[in-house]
């Protein structure tokens, strides 16, 4: 990796106007440069993409530094992103509850576990993240995070929280301390209870979750079936053919007892064209087409982790510090909206439509202005190399 001689300027601008100490301002904004165009995302690799930086020891210290507040600065990031039109939210939008596996090699490593991968159906040593996010037909974002830790990996002075009671803190957050206008809140079957849809419907919004099939509903009198057998009930005739985003999808609807809530709720079967089905419920009572839809924005945050694993050095802190792993990934979370910002800006390019385009070009200007600098001194051969070949 060729050495970067400036910080790129929508990096800086953000970090210069933080309420924090020069150390801070003069670390973090190389640390979200590292992240965004380091092959390697450690503090190592990070810190030997720099010409005549600091010590890799002063980057870590920075991530440990009891000056800076990540959860301020997280703030002042999503409220960064509420000043441009092309990443301001709606009440059209949807807040997303879901969680990652963000896989570690070492098992020092704070609030690391064996978890099982459903996704690869396996168990791997990671690290369970529980994200909110943002998501409308345009952009989609992170909002924030917790991690979960096991009940067996929590301390005397720590209190154990579920996965779905963090799910809870985010929403309520989300609303209260973030402000989000959203009125529905989506998630997957994990999060799917009665506690989480009572804490969206306390706070005043809706909620549409998608079900296992062996959830029960009532059928007649006190008779229950799970969803698979009342759906197998209902006659071919009763789906309503519709088109979402091109695609063709069947879908019936009605309001029933649902065992698990406690309570009648509005449930969807969508099938689509290769007979896969989902079943939802949901507290809406609008059309069912566009409730269909609005779930189907849940899978935004794939590339959100997409992303932020494969670009941004999400899965690449090997801090053993829990404050230092939180930071870790709030600077992830900063550098992936300030990649954003930097294409809303104009700066990258509008052309760059991803997070992986965005890298590209902003690496193409870090090499440009490393081709002038070496221009520059390209009567002064000593000069020419301290450039090219920085000291560590």
């Amino acid at each position: 990796m060729l050495p970067v001689l400036e910080i790129p300027s929508f990096v800086a601008e953000f970090v210069n106007d933080l309420n924090a100490s020069y150390r801070t301002k003069a670390q973090m904004p190389r640390y979200l440069t590292g992240l965004m165009v380091s092959r390697n995302k450690t503090i190592t690799g990070i810190r030997e993409n720099f010409a005549g930086g600091r010590s890799s020891r002063s980057m870590n210290r920075f991530l440990l530094d009891p000056s800076w507040n990540d959860r301020e600065v997280n703030a002042k990031r999503v409220v960064e992103l509420q000043r441009h039109n092309e990443t301001r939210w709606s009440m059209k939008g949807v807040g997303i509850i879901d969680d990652s596996l963000i896989e570690k090699s070492g098992k020092l490593i704070p609030f690391s576990g064996t978890f099982y991968d459903h996704c690869e159906q396996r168990y791997v040593h990671a690290i369970n993240l529980v994200t909110l996010q943002y998501a409308d037909k345009k952009v989609n974002y992170p909002i924030d995070f917790s991690i979960y830790k096991k009940e067996e990996n929590v301390t005397d002075e720590e209190a154990f929280a579920t996965k779905i009671e963090l799910a809870i803190r985010l929403v309520t957050d989300g609303v209260k301390l973030h402000k989000m206008p959203v009125k529905t809140f989506i998630f997957d079957s994990w999060y799917m209870s009665r506690p989480m849809a009572d804490a969206v419907e306390n706070i005043g919004r809706e909620w549409i979750g998608s079900c296992k099939s062996s959830l029960l509903v009532r059928i007649d009198g006190n008779k229950f079936a799970s969803l698979e057998e009342y759906a197998n009930m209902i006659p071919e005739k009763h789906f309503m053919e519709t088109k979402i985003d091109g695609k063709k999808y069947r879908v019936y609807t009605k309001t029933v007892f649902m065992k698990s809530l406690d309570r009648k709720v509005r449930i969807i079967i969508s099938r689509d064209e290769e007979d896969r089905t989902i079943f939802l419920a949901t507290n809406r009572r609008d059309f069912m087409v566009k409730i269909v839809a609005a779930y189907m924005l849940r899978w935004k945050i794939e590339q959100f982790y997409k992303d932020a694993k494969g670009h941004l050095g999400l899965e690449g802190c090997q801090v053993r510090d829990p404050e230092g792993v939180h930071k870790h990934f709030s600077m992830v979370f900063l550098a992936h909206t300030l990649l954003k910002l930097g294409v809303v800006e104009g700066v990258l390019a509008k052309a760059c439509a991803t997070v992986g385009k965005s890298i590209k070009s902003l690496l193409f200007q870090i090499f440009e202005k490393l081709v002038y600098e070496v221009l520059e001194k390209k009567d002064k051969v000593s000069d020419m190399l301290k450039v090219l070949y920085p000291l560590k």
